[in-house]
């Protein structure tokens, strides 16, 4: 089963952006923490990091994809004036995060965005990420994205307790 979403990104008048089509799943999710991890070397100096995700033409999302989010809102919180916004999320996509507890994380669907005044400029000069080697499931992400879910909340660590039993004990062969 190939992967058939794309992801669009770009840092454009002090945002990061990250435009998802298709499902977010766990073929997406590496792309999507390498592009992350490359702002937080840029930004080391601990300057602002204001991080959108573009959710409008994402079809679902899976367990993964949803733990990376929620990862990357827990390292921002630590931040100054930092944040992660999920704009364009659909009333299901909006379900899940909520059901997972992502919500209490993130800024989802804001009526009144900062970068408002620029989206059609920041989605006009979006181009597709697709780094090399970054395509498939990485075990140890999903183990993390995982973990991550389920410190969000007792439901969530129940659960997703099997699945991270099941990962740790693959890493431990």
């Amino acid at each position: 089963m190939g992967n058939t979403a794309s992801i669009k990104v770009g840092e454009i008048k002090g945002y990061s952006w990250v435009s998802i089509n298709g499902r977010g799943d766990v073929f997406t999710a590496p792309k999507v923490k390498l592009f992350t991890e490359s702002i937080f070397a840029k930004n080391s100096q601990n300057k602002a990091t204001k991080i959108i995700f573009d959710m409008e033409n994402c079809t679902g999302m899976d367990s993964t994809f949803m733990g990376v989010i929620a990862g990357l809102a827990i390292k921002l919180q630590g931040m100054t004036n930092s944040y992660l916004q999920l704009c364009g999320v659909s009333n299901s996509n909006q379900e899940s995060l909520e059901e997972l507890g992502i919500d209490s994380l993130v800024d989802i669907n804001s009526s009144k965005p900062d970068w408002e005044p620029y989206h059609t400029e920041i989605d006009s000069k979006l181009s597709e990420w697709n780094p090399e080697g970054k395509s498939g499931p990485n075990q140890s992400l999903i183990l993390d994205s995982h973990k991550t879910l389920g410190s969000l909340s007792k439901e969530n660590e129940e659960e997703f307790s099997s699945v991270i039993k099941s990962f740790e004990s693959q890493e431990d062969q």
